[in-house]
């Protein structure tokens, strides 16, 4: 069900048999008179007025936040396998932070459009426009979030959502509701052709490809761009990709589903999330994993990069642990920990 509270949505999940310790609010913002975008907002576990606001932005482009980033990854609720219960995330990111969860661009998930050239006109800059028209206007509707320490993150193509976004807030000078702190993307996609230089090499070295098929790759592919590759690079493509045969390409060490079973009904959702519809570095250093090293970070002035050992694409759903683990680190501007964790631990 659903109840209005205050131009606020409080949402009760009906298939979660257990006890919510945190209030969360759904709804949608409008960005303006033909554009709305859907939310899941929800509040940390403990004193919410201290802790700082985030948002969560998937990539594709085309992704959910609310299916991917929420529902597996770092919402406090995830899917069963059966579709149709949840059960409660116990390394969800509002133990640390005030998580809110947007569909964009318009298309996106719930998010909508009632100008069907919108949906055929969406690129990275109108995006981070509504992203940021959204942000002004939710922020009148939870005004004791205006000047909150604010905090981006995303993952994958998001990759450029997050950056030009945060551009965005940045050249609004004078709006200082948004108090823009920092941002982390995960396997953020920033280029083809820089982002694919390595993939070749990596398929080969992982046994995914031949030698036969990585001197062809290198011969045909090594300086094409992974949008417009030559006729003669796709045939070769299309070889490594039968040699690669039933492997999950976001995680190739992990089953190739997660299997999270029947999905659940569009319809069913919508009802029950809405009833009306030049640097300074350090040195490189591990981080361990009781005895074995759980990634590696190498930092910069105002930058960190770091890497999690034996996660896929989305690092949540693999190493949920040593993410909210790193987030906690990211938003209190400390260095990242040694990670100390049992074997068994994900």
């Amino acid at each position: 069900m659903s109840v209005v509270l205050r131009g606020k949505i409080w949402i009760e999940c009906i298939n979660y048999q257990g006890n919510v310790n945190f209030a969360h609010y759904s709804g949608y913002v409008d960005v303006n008179k033909d554009k709305a975008l859907f939310y899941w907002f929800f509040e940390a576990v403990e004193n919410p007025s201290s802790k700082p606001l985030l948002l969560w932005l998937n990539g594709g482009p085309g992704c959910s936040s609310i299916a991917y980033g929420e529902s597996e990854e770092i919402g406090p609720f995830h899917i069963r396998p059966d579709g149709k219960t949840l059960y409660q995330n116990p390394y969800s990111w509002n133990q640390v932070a005030n998580g809110l969860f947007l569909d964009s661009p318009v298309g996106v998930g719930f998010s909508y459009s009632n100008k069907s050239e919108d949906l055929l006109n969406n690129g990275d800059a109108s995006t981070a426009e509504d992203s940021l028209a959204f942000l002004s206007n939710w922020l009148e509707r939870f005004p004791q979030y205006k000047g909150r320490e604010f905090y981006l993150s995303g993952e994958s193509y998001a990759g450029h959502y997050v950056p030009q976004l945060a551009e965005a807030i940045v050249k609004q000078a004078g709006d200082k509701s948004i108090n823009l702190k920092g941002y982390t993307v995960g396997n953020a996609v920033t280029d083809d052709y820089h982002d694919d230089l390595g993939i070749i090499q990596f398929m080969w070295s992982t046994g995914l490809i031949s030698d036969q098929t990585h001197k062809l790759l290198n011969a045909y592919c090594d300086s094409e761009s992974s949008t417009h590759p030559s006729s003669e690079c796709n045939k070769i493509l299309d070889v490594a990709d039968k040699e690669n045969g039933n492997i999950d390409a976001y995680s190739i060490y992990t089953p190739s589903c997660t299997a999270t079973g029947s999905r659940l009904s569009l319809n069913h959702l919508r009802r029950r999330f809405h009833e009306s519809i030049n640097l300074k570095a350090n040195k490189r250093g591990a981080s361990n994993l009781d005895v074995q090293v759980g990634g590696w970070t190498q930092g910069y002035e105002g930058l960190t990069f770091v890497s999690v050992r034996g996660a896929g694409h989305e690092v949540p759903l693999h190493k949920p642990k040593l993410a909210l683990t790193l987030v906690k680190a990211f938003l209190s501007g400390s260095a990242m920990p040694s990670l100390s964790v049992q074997h068994a631990d994900p």
